[in-house]
């Protein structure tokens, strides 16, 4: 699967979408892959340029959406014409949906999200079996706005996916 990747302000934003990006996390979690997955802002491109630390963290990404509007016009700018926006929420639906479709019930698909702004949700969440045709064994668990996600844990990297055993 091919990629196409620009890089504004030196941190990468891959050309993707939801069908694309879809198909990879499923693919790493039908193959036991541990991969994660960025979804790239502003935000991050501004602190990835203040942080180099970050910016090796965020480009070392398996796949680095984008998220923000302004991302996609960067992109357009850069001679990707067809690019468009992937946004973590919808993402996020995108991904369970195929894993209920193509009953990867063994290897779930595990989100730890940070987005930018403040967080208020329960690490660890696992969705209700037949939720929306979510297998039973789908859990997302983002992290709370310091970034830990099971209270003591630290994540460096925004969107981590993993491919997790039950």
């Amino acid at each position: 699967m091919t990629l196409v990747s620009r890089y504004v302000l030196g941190m990468r934003v891959d050309a993707t979408s939801y069908e694309d990006a879809s198909r990879r996390v499923a693919q790493w979690a039908r193959e036991g892959r541990s991969a994660y997955v960025c979804v790239a802002t502003v935000h991050m491109i501004m602190e990835a340029f203040d942080s180099s630390a970050f910016q090796r963290a965020v480009n070392g990404a398996d796949l680095i959406t984008p998220d923000g509007r302004p991302l996609v016009w960067a992109l357009r700018s850069l001679g990707v014409g067809d690019a468009t926006q992937v946004r973590g929420t919808d993402l996020t639906t995108h991904v369970v949906e195929r894993a209920a479709r193509e009953g990867i019930t063994d290897r779930a698909v595990r989100w730890h999200a940070r987005p930018a702004g403040d967080v208020r949700s329960h690490p660890g969440e696992t969705l209700p079996r037949g939720a929306g045709g979510v297998p039973d064994r789908t859990a997302v668990s983002p992290a709370d706005a310091r970034g830990r996600r099971n209270g003591n844990e630290r994540d460096p990297v925004l969107g981590r996916a993993h491919p997790v055993r039950r």
